[in-house]
């Protein structure tokens, strides 16, 4: 039963001042604390929060570089571009002769408001932050209507990965918005209708085809009823890793044979940041197998034990494949975030879960601080360079003059 004060018109107009005057990020911790005692409106908040967090990513520069990586927006706004007199069958026609880059719901959407609406390059850059961060909230009140704020906090600051794929990796991140919609939707909700956003998000972007395959694997393995032994659940997660990375052998075998190299060269992309990728991951799969076995946890969170188990064993089959490991911990590892808050919820009261947002807030803050001020990371880029300024709220990204 849920004993929070009902919302009412003060608590929308707090919401509304701390928006309008406070960095989102800093806003969501504050609403964070306050949603653990107070209902906090649903539609009201997803619609300041949203704009705020759109105008905090899109107030920045574009094509820059930082410590690792370049921004790919300026490569996204050529494929908008590319949809210029491009009749929408054209799109669908083109995808089947030439898959990459080429989704067909990406692109229609978009042809739709270059050739008919005439949409401008910063029209369609603020567009697309609105609708990666509108979905993935409205994920988050899927995964959990009580404590979706909270989830929202975990994501962005307990595990690294988030802030960089909402910034610069688009397709990938609006795709994965999408279906992480559907898994909500059919894991927790147990609705058939989440399995047309599972099955749809490939055609946003290609990336996703790897969710959905460890989605199939696992839906199979929850009504064959493998997963409700806990050491049933781990024997059948280490048999599918194992497929999995006969699967990969097989395709860089077979991509070296018919030499596309532009598939192949993503194997062969190992780097400083493999060992650290491996403690990382052992450390997390030591985790994974604790907290299954001795606690209680629901098919969702499963599903994540399964995904990032799955990653973490190509990375350890192939090294040399680490821009393939990247690419999918993007957005498999903030997950992570996702299952430490729900495995706490379902295991621990939730009378001390004040202290854990205060946790997750200087985790993160500790975590994403000196990234920021040793410019190598892509948040420094944020908000006109001001991510860390406390004061950085709605209507100072609207006027900022520097």
């Amino acid at each position: 039963m849920d004993n929070r004060t009902e919302p009412n018109l003060g608590a929308i107009f707090i919401m509304l001042l701390l928006f309008l005057l406070v960095n989102p990020f800093l806003s969501l911790f504050i609403i964070s604390i306050l949603s653990v005692k107070f209902k906090i409106p649903k539609i009201p908040f997803l619609i300041f929060v949203t704009v705020s967090l759109t105008l905090f990513y899109f107030s920045r520069e574009y094509g820059v570089q930082w410590a690792v990586s370049s921004d790919d927006v300026p490569s996204y706004i050529s494929l908008y571009h590319s949809n210029a007199s491009l009749q929408l069958t054209e799109i669908f026609t083109r995808f089947l002769s030439s898959p990459v880059s080429n989704e067909p719901i990406w692109h229609s959407f978009f042809s739709i408001l270059l050739n008919v609406f005439g949409i401008n390059d910063n029209t369609f850059v603020f567009i697309h932050y609105f609708l990666i961060i509108f979905l993935f909230f409205i994920a988050l009140i899927n995964i959990s209507r009580k404590y979706f704020i909270v989830l929202a906090l975990a994501y962005f600051f307990l595990t690294p990965m988030s802030l960089d794929s909402i910034f610069h990796i688009w397709r990938q991140q609006l795709a994965f918005s999408f279906f992480l919609i559907g898994i909500a939707i059919y894991l927790i909700k147990g609705k058939k209708s989440g399995l047309y956003f599972i099955f749809l998000s490939p055609l946003i972007h290609l990336v996703t085809l790897f969710f959905v395959i460890s989605f199939i694997l696992f839906n199979w393995l929850k009504k064959t009823k493998l997963i409700s032994s806990k050491l049933g659940f781990i024997l059948f997660v280490s048999l599918i890793c194992l497929l999995y990375v006969e699967a990969v052998s097989s395709v860089i075998n077979l991509f070296s044979m018919i030499n596309i190299t532009r598939i192949t060269n993503y194997f062969e992309s190992g780097g400083d940041y493999v060992f650290r990728s491996f403690i990382i991951s052992s450390f997390f799969m030591v985790f994974f197998l604790i907290t299954n076995t001795f606690f209680y946890n629901d098919n969702f969170n499963k599903y994540i034990i399964l995904v990032n188990t799955i990653i973490a064993a190509i990375l350890f089959a192939f090294p040399s494949a680490f821009s393939i490991f990247t690419r999918l911990n993007y957005f498999a590892m903030p997950l992570v975030s996702v299952y430490l808050v729900r495995w706490y919820l379902f295991n621990f009261s939730t009378k001390w879960i004040k202290v854990v947002v205060f946790i997750i807030f200087i985790t993160g803050m500790l975590r994403i601080i000196p990234s920021i001020t040793g410019k190598n990371a892509s948040a420094q880029f944020l908000a006109y360079g001001n991510p860390l300024d406390p004061f950085m709220g709605f209507l100072k990204m609207l006027f900022f003059v520097g």
